[in-house]
């Protein structure tokens, strides 16, 4: 994407803080003397979020090659050069390692999980992560077809979205110093 990326990593002694420190600082300077420029490359620090299931791995791999498709840059998750779709699609490429995926899933069931509708993505990435910041229509269409969930797990979930408490007050129709 043209100002942000998305990875999904693996880790296994949890030091990505410290493998991102490492790439800012290697990568940032080549980068601005290559293009004579100076400052920060990166706006802010990166999100991040364990995935510990295949329902939510699922969700985020579509999630990332849809990214493009939403926002208007290609009709096909296929048609953006810079995905790891048609590696996982052809088995093809030297950037994926597709080992885990092929190891869980077959080639259907990938393209399956690549049909998932927006409101099951949406909710599934709304229980499970801080990095989704779904819009406020996205929002209020997942609060009314939650509305038998508790009150409390529904707050944290706008919270845990990004959800301001003025949002959050809007949404659950509470007054904002109850949040």
């Amino acid at each position: 994407m043209s100002n942000h990326v998305h990875f999904i990593l693996k880790f296994s002694d949890n030091n990505m803080a410290d493998m991102f420190k490492s790439f800012g600082a290697k990568y940032v300077p080549k980068y601005n003397a290559y293009h004579s420029r100076t400052g920060p490359l990166f706006n802010g620090r990166y999100y991040s979020s364990p995935i510990n299931d295949d329902e939510y791995l699922f969700a985020a791999l579509r999630y990332i090659h849809y990214n493009p498709v939403s926002a208007g840059i290609c009709d096909s998750p296929s048609e953006y050069r810079w995905s790891s779709y048609n590696e996982y699609i052809t088995h093809s490429g030297e950037i994926t390692d597709r080992d885990y995926l092929e190891s869980i899933i077959n080639d259907d069931e990938f393209r399956m999980i690549h049909t998932l509708n927006d409101e099951a993505l949406l909710s599934i990435f709304v229980e499970n992560s801080r990095v989704f910041h779904p819009s406020y229509s996205e929002l209020e269409k997942f609060v009314d077809s939650h509305a038998d969930m508790d009150f409390g797990m529904m707050k944290d979930i706008l919270k845990n979205c990004g959800a301001s408490k003025t949002k959050i007050s809007r949404l659950l129709n509470i007054d904002k110093r109850k949040i």
